[in-house]
């Protein structure tokens, strides 16, 4: 019984986490956090889109969660076949445009992370967009494609 209770919940948390979120004219979708590789990490990766269906660009000014001390935008860049990451201060989402949040490439980085990320638990996060205001989004822990 125990084992059938959880997949609903987990089958619930998918429905929830595939609903897109709005604000303004900026929409987040398939927000997704990849589970902690062990329980003493207190790193973590959020991936998901941002569709900007505007006609003015905007910009991700400032996260926050819960669920960790601090939340950043981060690149992945090769810089002469060593991979590092570099903070992005103000990610822009050109009018008309997606900017997908990916692993191996952006992606929204979690430090200080007040307990694991396990698969099938959800955290929230508040996304501060410069005109399309404050919009907080579910987002499930679970394998990132």
């Amino acid at each position: 019984m125990k084992t059938f209770l959880r997949l609903v919940w987990v089958l619930v948390g998918l429905a929830l986490a595939a609903a897109p979120a709005h604000a303004g004219d900026i929409t987040v979708k398939d927000a997704m956090a990849a589970p902690s590789p062990t329980p003493q990490s207190i790193t973590g990766a959020v991936y998901f889109s941002v569709i900007n269906q505007g006609d003015k660009p905007d910009h991700l000014l400032e996260i926050s969660t819960p669920a960790a001390t601090d939340a950043m935008v981060h690149e992945s860049v090769d810089e002469n076949g060593v991979m590092k990451m570099n903070m992005v201060d103000a990610l822009e989402i050109s009018a008309g445009a997606t900017v997908e949040l990916k692993p191996g490439h952006m992606h929204l980085m979690l430090t200080g992370l007040k307990k694991p990320l396990v698969t099938g638990d959800h955290i929230k996060l508040n996304l501060q967009f410069e005109k399309a205001g404050l919009m907080s989004i579910d987002v499930l822990v679970g394998k990132v494609n």
